[in-house]
């Protein structure tokens, strides 16, 4: 791990007898799901270091709710945001959107509870699709997306 002066850069490499690099990976390959660029053993310091210095889980993508949540909550220890985030149950469910700029997630109806999106404190929800509800079948999608103070919310019913 290594300073550039703005952003922590997280590198592994993994090393032959004579202790020459054979192979190095940024976590930011590892991100971005680009195995051709990543060994097997450095794969796991990586994700380590990533734990350490607080990156986001790389490896899980679906998340399941059954409670009312803000954006900026963790859901079994892992930031909701780049995820999908499942309701199952049978209970209605607030989502309360508080995250900064640059926060992308996608959420489904599993269950028969509608999912409700809300603004935050200082954000304004945009409907793209005139609604701020998933009440549609199982499959019904949202996606949320801020950009400043906005909150883009693009909901597709089924």
């Amino acid at each position: 791990m290594w300073y550039d002066g703005e952003n922590y850069q997280l590198t592994g490499s993994t090393y032959n007898s004579a202790y020459e690099v054979i192979h190095t990976a940024r976590l930011e390959d590892v991100q971005n799901q680009q195995p051709h660029l990543v060994s097997g053993k450095i794969l796991a310091w990586v994700r380590n270091w990533a734990n350490i210095i607080g990156k986001p889980d790389i490896e899980t993508v679906l998340l399941k709710i059954t409670n009312n949540t803000n954006t900026e909550d963790l859901i079994s220890n892992v930031p909701q945001k780049g995820k999908t985030i499942i309701s199952q149950g049978t209970a209605n469910i607030v989502v309360t959107v508080n995250s900064a700029d640059g926060f992308v997630a996608s959420y489904q109806k599993a269950g028969t509870g509608n999912i409700t999106f809300q603004a935050g404190i200082g954000k304004t929800l945009v409907q793209v699709d005139g609604t701020n509800e998933i009440n549609g079948a199982k499959g019904s999608t949202a996606t949320v997306t801020v950009v400043g103070n906005e909150v883009l919310l693009r909901v597709s019913n089924v």
